[in-house]
């Protein structure tokens, strides 16, 4: 899966969320934003590619911002570039820093993301 579906797919689900807080239905939503109520489900699900154009008027009607609406948080700068974690991201980095093997991790990097790939290859692991 590339980057680019997983933001889309946890978008879908920021678009869930947001939609049902303010208790609407799929169905609304679409009409609000002149598409398919079949749109707003691809969306929702992760089938489906809002244009930017649909994105903006999503963030606008749900009254929230792109960035939050993708799920992507600037949390600094490293080598004069803005690092940017989407909130799955930050979880994960919380959950090694529980580890007792954080420490080593980051100091050397590179070896624990070589470990993880040779785990996950010898597994077969699909995410």
């Amino acid at each position: 899966m590339s980057s680019t579906e997983v933001i889309l797919l946890l978008a879908g689900d920021r678009i869930r969320e947001l939609r049902k807080k303010k208790g609407i239905t799929q169905e609304r939503l679409g009409k609000e934003l002149r598409v398919r109520k079949s749109s707003i489900s691809h969306y929702e699900n992760g089938t489906g590619r809002p244009s930017l154009k649909a994105l903006i008027r999503i963030c606008n009607y749900l009254n929230t911002d792109m960035n939050s609406l993708l799920g992507m948080n600037v949390v600094g700068k490293y080598n004069n570039k803005e690092i940017i974690l989407s909130d799955e991201e930050a979880r994960l980095i919380i959950a090694l820093r529980n580890t007792k093997s954080y420490r080593n991790m980051i100091l050397r990097p590179e070896k624990y993301a070589q470990l993880i790939e040779l785990r996950t290859a010898d597994y077969s692991i699909k995410w």
